[in-house]
């Protein structure tokens, strides 16, 4: 769900003409090992590698 609101934020940022963009994302209680799965998961998506 993440991922997905980042896009969908990225891509209204984007159609309302931002140039720049910063994001800053608290991982505060957050699973180490959970995201990792998911870096892991999203590198296999967009690089095709391990």
């Amino acid at each position: 769900m993440l991922v997905k609101s980042l896009i969908l934020t990225l891509a209204l940022e984007c159609s309302r003409g931002t140039d720049e963009l910063t994001l800053n994302i608290d991982f505060t209680g957050a699973d180490p090992e959970r995201l990792v799965s998911i870096a892991r998961e999203f590198r296999k998506l967009t690089l095709g590698a391990d």
